[in-house]
């Protein structure tokens, strides 16, 4: 029943159902764990049921749209700014990608022009601050913060559910103020999905604002990529898959921007999303390839916090 309703409006959003592949994950040993990992992360690049996927026709056609623009920024990186904004994970992946490309143009002598926010500022970045993810004024300060002095700015919100009061208010933002921002939004349910609960102190909600992006995208001045990745593995943590594909997603449209303007040469259209998507499956399969040392890991580690140890990331 619960699968009949994620794809019904109203029902249980595809980001917060359960995955029909995981249902025994807490029983399983380690090994079977991986092998239950890697069948769910297959859906990133299979999709999941009917909905539109990575590879689909709309989801590259509209990576290379927002490749052209990235570009159109790139051509004038001094007046111009790519921003990345998201809350908890999504605004550790803005804060990753932003010092990553920024890191790139810097060694190519270009003026580095990426920029980040997190939803609570910096220390978000190791601990969440969660009221500030649920006010919409906050996120349209730190956007207007951010793109003071600039004359074109690519808005890239990121909200794996399509959910976040934060990017909500800055994709609003972006739509009132069309003469500098193109905005774009990235999430992983389907558009009918997005949060209908109200807003505190606004007259909005998540999903008014995702309407107003569509409407705004069929007249080619904003973008809605949205991808259907599937449930995730853990019920509701959209740190994994749709973190994975979160990255994966903006590597790729800011790495072929980055080669597209220090190349000068103009790219190869959707061929060229495809190829760069095809080795990040590629990739995924390679990974994998090494279940038995990642079970292997997993015991370890849990081995560790069982007996009152730590794990820690590097």
């Amino acid at each position: 029943l619960w699968m009949d309703r994620c794809d019904m409006s109203g029902g249980v959003a595809v980001t917060e159902a359960p995955n029909e592949l995981t249902g025994d994950i807490d029983v399983c040993n380690p090994i079977g764990i991986v092998r239950l990992l890697r069948q769910t992360d297959a859906q990133i690049f299979t999709g999941w049921r009917g909905h539109e996927g990575l590879f689909d026709a709309g989801t590259v056609q509209s990576m290379q749209w927002v490749v052209e623009r990235v570009c159109g920024v790139l051509s004038d990186p001094v007046r111009s700014a790519v921003v990345m904004s998201g809350c908890g994970t999504s605004g550790r992946i803005a804060f990753l990608m932003a010092r990553s490309f920024n890191a790139r143009l810097s060694a190519k002598g270009i003026p580095p022009c990426y920029h980040y926010i997190i939803a609570g500022g910096d220390q978000a970045l190791l601990k969440s601050v969660e009221a500030t993810e649920d006010s919409w004024k906050a996120g349209v300060e730190a956007l207007e913060q951010v793109a003071r002095g600039r004359e074109r700015v690519v808005f890239i919100g990121i909200t794996c559910g399509l959910s976040a009061p934060f990017v909500a208010g800055q994709l609003a933002h972006c739509l009132d103020n069309k003469a500098v921002f193109t905005p774009v939004l990235l999430g992983f349910n389907p558009i009918h999905q997005a949060r209908h609960t109200p807003i505190r102190d606004w007259n909005k909600t998540f999903h008014d604002v995702a309407m107003a992006m569509m409407k705004e995208c069929e007249r080619g001045g904003a973008c809605v990529l949205n991808p259907v990745v599937g449930p995730e593995a853990i019920t509701g943590s959209t740190r994994m898959k749709a973190g994975s594909a979160s990255k994966l997603l903006l590597e790729t449209v800011l790495s072929l921007a980055h080669c597209q303007a220090c190349s000068g040469r103009q790219g190869t259209g959707g061929s060229s999303v495809t190829n760069l998507l095809q080795s990040y499956e590629l990739t995924y399969r390679h990974t994998y390839l090494h279940a038995v040392a990642m079970a292997s890991l997993m015991e370890t580690a849990g081995h560790c916090l069982q007996s009152g140890g730590r794990v820690y990331y590097l």
